[in-house]
């Protein structure tokens, strides 16, 4: 077995999920690896913007590499026997995925963002991604999506698809598609999405905004006062990722 059970909490971590933990932390930068001298050096300001850039930003950013480790290893320990592909962690691709998912967390102020990237990161480890040829694209249109919009994302996905008839006049209109209206009733039915959604959101505005990131593609739908769209080829991918993680 993968893992030993003691009591309810404490278990004894695999050999394999050890080293692919011990090779991502081996992955991160220090304070020192960041060159001050060209920014130290501007006349006048120099020493101003050496304080704000590396003092302050170093801080935010190790702190929230610190945080990305944390959460790969929790989702690491977390697999199952026999998922995870420990010789991908030791790969270049890893590495250079990797130095991808920093450059998306280093400033990111939402902690849930954070984990959900580095938990995308750690897929890439599993017997099922590690061979996926579009994780650079995986990455970044996941990284491109607010808390919010993971979200509504999702719940867009688990609304069912209806067939609807439009009349205009003798000639009779039908188009299957997942409507606006639906995915607005589905959310209100369901408390555990509406509490997880923060701030004033706007649903259709959530959606015009995923349909420019090519995840959802809007369906013209003639005479009706609804919107109808259906789920890209990418945001099928992309959702297969999402409702690992989340």
């Amino acid at each position: 077995m993968d893992w030993m059970r003691f009591g309810t909490n404490i278990y004894v971590m695999s050999e394999n999920k050890n080293i692919a933990i011990e090779t991502v932390k081996h992955y991160m930068p220090t304070a020192q690896s960041w060159s001050r001298a060209l920014v130290a050096g501007i006349p006048m300001v120099g020493g101003s913007l050496d304080h704000l850039i590396f003092d302050k930003s170093d801080e935010i950013r190790l702190r929230r590499l610190e945080q990305s480790v944390k959460d790969i290893e929790e989702c690491i320990t977390q697999f199952e026997e026999g998922r995870l592909k420990v010789e991908w962690f030791e790969s270049l691709e890893a590495l250079e995925m990797f130095k991808q998912l920093l450059g998306k967390i280093e400033f990111e102020p939402s902690d849930a963002k954070v984990k959900a990237l580095s938990n995308v990161y750690s897929l890439f480890g599993t017997t099922e991604h590690s061979d996926d040829p579009n994780k650079y694209a995986m990455m970044d249109t996941i990284s491109k999506m607010t808390d919010n919009q993971r979200i509504i994302f999702k719940a867009v996905n688990e609304t069912p698809r209806e067939t609807k008839t439009f009349g205009d006049g003798a000639i009779e209109y039908t188009t299957t598609a997942i409507w606006l209206s639906s995915v607005l009733e589905y959310v209100n039915n369901h408390q555990d999405i509406r509490k997880q959604l923060r701030g004033h959101v706007f649903l259709d505005v959530e959606m015009d905004i995923l349909t420019s990131f090519n995840l959802l593609v809007n369906i013209q739908a003639a005479n009706s006062k609804d919107t109808a769209f259906t789920i890209s080829q990418i945001g099928k991918r992309a959702y297969s990722y999402l409702k690992e993680i989340e």
